[in-house]
């Protein structure tokens, strides 16, 4: 499941990983105040003031300012755990497959997932202004890592990948109006393009993961009474823990016909 990969280079991987959380929660914060995603400074999600360099990544800033930003704002626990979340995934992705021409576009695959996944969490939605330029960096970094590793076949599995986890979800949308959302549907494809590099058994697998995970934090949530059973749940993230976990599955078959 694993392959060897250098401490060093996990250590490194993990220590970008928390750059890369910061800079998601710079495009969740963004996303909320619905301002562009992408220029300008860095600033206090909350009043706007600019925040020095030291104190930019929210886990040094919330361990150096107790949970407060230097402008006195707090900080949501969610944004250090954000960064730490972005780490340990990029680091486990990176012993799962070591240096190879796949890495890059499964470290832009977490990023993704986490990203959507803390906006779906907040406003119940999948934010087109991350997913459509996301999309475009997988397709170049999925393409390219299929030349790399001489086998251009793969592109078509995973054009194949995409459709194969989007049109059962458009179609559950339409049997069932408000179960799914057109998000929902744009990151299936998404998520069936990157499991479609692993095998087209993995995109089952993710599928029926994210919808038991998603079937299970509802009923906790309805046990917890946090949620009515009319209450709807953000499906994005359940869909996302799915397809991560599956990559650590070394062959699903295996799993399925042990």
């Amino acid at each position: 499941m694993f392959v060897e990969t250098s401490p060093l280079i996990l250590l490194g991987i993990a220590l970008l990983g928390l750059f890369a959380g910061a800079g998601s929660l710079v495009l969740v914060h963004r996303d909320r105040a619905r301002i562009p995603l992408f220029g300008g400074r860095f600033v206090c999600p909350d009043c706007g003031e600019r925040s020095p360099i030291y104190r930019r990544l929210p886990v040094v800033s919330y361990l150096l300012g107790r949970g407060q930003r230097p402008c006195g704002h707090k900080i949501r626990v969610r944004d250090p755990l954000v960064e730490v979340v972005m780490a340990a995934a990029w680091t486990l992705v990176a012993a799962r497959v070591g240096l190879s021409a796949i890495l890059p576009a499964l470290l832009a695959f977490v990023f993704t997932l986490v990203t959507v996944s803390a906006v779906d969490l907040d406003e119940r939605r999948i934010p087109n202004k991350v997913m459509v330029p996301m999309s475009a960096v997988a397709a170049i970094l999925l393409a390219g890592a299929a030349v790399v590793e001489g086998e251009p076949g793969l592109i078509v599995r995973m054009l194949i990948g995409g459709l194969a986890y989007a049109v059962p979800m458009f179609i559950l949308g339409v049997v069932a109006p408000g179960s799914m959302g057109m998000g929902d549907i744009k990151l299936a494809a998404y998520l069936g393009a990157h499991l479609a590099w692993f095998s087209l058994s993995h995109i089952l697998a993710g599928a029926f993961l994210g919808f038991l995970i998603g079937a299970l934090l509802g009923l906790l949530l309805i046990a917890m009474k946090r949620k009515g059973r009319k209450d709807t749940l953000p499906f994005g993230p359940s869909m996302a823990i799915g397809a991560y976990l599956i990559l650590f599955v070394g062959s699903v078959s295996a799993v399925l016909n042990p």
